[in-house]
């Protein structure tokens, strides 16, 4: 029983599944060649230890055995009705604080993090319950692009100290990811939220020159960026780091990679004299990115982000776990179609690294020759 509680799908079963009771465990008969041979003390032992059995019901027939001369009355099986009486029966304290802490965990949690709170159990109870309970009220208040570019310790939620982000990094991350589909984990808790690290969002800067900068590549926050700009006068914003290799040598132009919904530093002082490209994956979350990017820069151009590029490319397509919440402003009524096309669609996600790598030189050369 105990071993059963530490296996994730038995333990998710047996606490969601009300189909699951009653459990009825089929015990094994004491052997006609025990009670012939000389066994009876360990049979009568076995009997005894079975009556004392307190813990759900224990349900006894009559056995003939040739040794005995008439039938005697022995356990056959075991019927708990409830996961308490499962807990119970493990005879394990570990055990039935886990389950006590989970059962008060699970009642005040919304629906959609029960699963999560059981399965993930280890997760979760690495922490204090009172911790557990604070991080389901916090993901419920953040949302994407939420912190706005101040650092998370200092995001004011649920009344948490400033160290909770610190302390439950992984439960908070995790719990998001059931609410937004994976999202967070893929883009980083800090890109999702919108969040600076202690320096800063730390973001990937790459010479597509060969000539501007010290590097071929080299970290910069995004506050140094904005307000100190780059060399050349082309920027093309690329959501992804992974997209770094497909990207084409092209003169006087700098890539800023992975900067996630934290893009307005594209606005700052020191980009202002340079043109701008966007190019993220064509799903809603990359929509949504750039349209908070044409927010903060309305001249900026969207590269192999329109409906002609999906179309080419949809069996490439894969399904969006969770998709994005349409942007109130930023898209273009094109993108916003497109945007409501691939919400809907069965397989609405087609991701940038997915692309040809001839198909993204060639516009982002078409871009640069303008």
């Amino acid at each position: 029983m105990a071993r059963q509680w530490a296996t994730t799908r038995t333990r998710a079963a047996r606490l969601l599944d009300a189909g699951q009771w009653p459990l009825v465990v089929t015990l094994p008969r004491p052997p006609a060649g025990l009670v012939a041979g000389g066994g009876w003390a360990e049979v009568r032992a076995h009997l005894d230890a079975w009556r004392r059995v307190t813990v759900g019901e224990v349900v006894w027939e009559p056995v003939s055995y040739r040794a005995t001369g008439e039938p005697i009355d022995v356990p056959v099986r075991w019927v708990l009705r409830s996961p308490t009486e499962w807990v119970a029966a493990t005879g394990s304290e570990v055990v039935r604080r886990e389950h006590d802490v989970l059962a008060r965990l699970v009642a005040g949690a919304d629906a959609r993090y029960r699963q999560f709170l059981v399965e993930r159990s280890p997760l979760v109870l690495r922490h204090p319950e009172g911790e557990v309970a604070a991080a389901l009220r916090v993901v419920e208040e953040l949302d994407e692009g939420c912190a706005g570019g101040v650092p998370l310790r200092a995001l004011p939620v649920a009344g948490v100290d400033t160290k909770f982000f610190e302390r439950n990094r992984a439960l908070v991350t995790a719990l998001l990811d059931v609410r937004f589909g994976g999202e967070v984990s893929a883009r980083g808790l800090e890109g999702f939220l919108g969040a600076a690290g202690p320096d800063g969002h730390w973001l990937l800067v790459a010479d597509l020159d060969g000539g501007l900068l010290p590097y071929r590549r080299m970290r910069v926050t995004d506050g140094d960026l904005a307000a100190h700009g780059v060399a050349g006068h082309r920027l093309l914003v690329v959501e992804n780091e992974r997209c770094l290799h497909v990207l084409p040598a092209v003169a006087g132009t700098v890539g800023v990679l992975g900067a996630g919904l934290n893009v307005g530093w594209v606005a700052g002082p020191g980009l202002a004299g340079h043109a701008v490209a966007y190019w993220g994956d064509l799903d809603t979350w990359g929509l949504t990115m750039l349209a908070r990017a044409r927010a903060a820069r309305p001249d900026l151009v969207a590269l192999l982000m329109d409906g002609a590029t999906f179309d080419a490319h949809e069996g490439r397509a894969v399904p969006e776990p969770q998709p994005a919440r349409a942007p109130e402003a930023g898209l273009q009524p094109a993108e916003a179609a497109l945007f409501a096309r691939l919400a809907a669609a069965e397989r609405g996600r087609l991701e940038q690294e997915l692309l040809p790598a001839d198909l993204v030189a060639a516009a982002v050369a078409r871009w640069a020759s303008c």
